[in-house]
């Protein structure tokens, strides 16, 4: 994640949606290797298309 300014985030809304542990390894997933489609990042996770 070198060069990516990190960010505040206030909303109620946001914060609970960006605590579910899926999203949280799906963001680092992508931060990481770049963009990627739903099938990629199952792969990568280890869940179901579905999940993600």
């Amino acid at each position: 994640m070198d060069g990516v300014e990190p960010r505040e985030v206030t909303d109620p809304v946001a914060l609970r949606a960006l605590a579910h542990p899926l999203r949280q390894r799906i963001l680092r997933a992508l931060a990481e290797k770049g963009p990627a489609t739903a099938t990629g990042l199952a792969e990568v996770l280890g869940e179901n298309t579905g999940a993600t």
